[in-house]
């Protein structure tokens, strides 16, 4: 029996784990996150908003806040954010508002 491919979209995710870490898929970092040094470790910032009243967190790519840490995954260090949710989620960008924004009520897991 001959070998098909397996092909699939790669998934786009924001997962925050309890130790502080947010990964950000690289199939997300990619699309919307552009690189301010080629080949350096940091390659682009972030600003995390919330919305506490209708549960939403808001990812702005920006030239200021965390730093973005690049090597196999993409991800930030935000202690403050692992205080709030844990989880899996699946942002939608937000043309109005300028950034990636997923409901914390709604992990994917």
């Amino acid at each position: 029996m001959p070998f098909k491919e397996l092909k699939g979209q790669p998934k786009e995710f924001i997962r925050v784990k309890k130790d502080g870490r947010v990964i950000i898929s690289l199939a997300l970092y990619r699309k919307h996150f552009k690189p301010s040094e080629e080949g350096h470790f940091f390659k682009s910032r972030v600003q995390v908003f919330i919305d506490e009243e209708n549960k939403l967190i808001g990812f702005k790519p920006s030239e200021e806040g965390y730093k973005i840490m690049v090597k196999d995954r993409a991800f930030i260090k935000c202690s403050l954010l692992s205080h709030i949710v844990t989880g899996e989620f699946i942002p939608k960008w937000s043309d109005e508002h300028k950034m990636l924004i997923f409901n914390y009520g709604e992990s994917s897991e």
